[in-house]
């Protein structure tokens, strides 16, 4: 089961993998998007669900040579 928890040894061994070809990183962002719904029950009493994505962009850079 995923616990929504960045793999930080995978992220870095592809950045590694990156670097050797010579790219770097430029910048990183993070963005949070948040969900609710709401659903009735039986009894006409309302639940609720939260639920939140995380995304993280990364920005490589590098020179070419023309």
């Amino acid at each position: 089961m995923d616990s929504g928890v960045s793999n930080v040894i995978q992220i870095e061994k592809a950045l590694n993998n990156y670097a050797k070809d010579g790219w770097y990183l430029k910048s990183i962002a993070t963005n949070e998007s948040g969900k609710n719904s709401r659903s009735v029950s039986v009894s006409g009493l309302y639940s609720s669900v939260n639920a939140t994505i995380d995304q993280t962009i990364i920005i490589l850079e590098r020179n070419v040579e023309e």
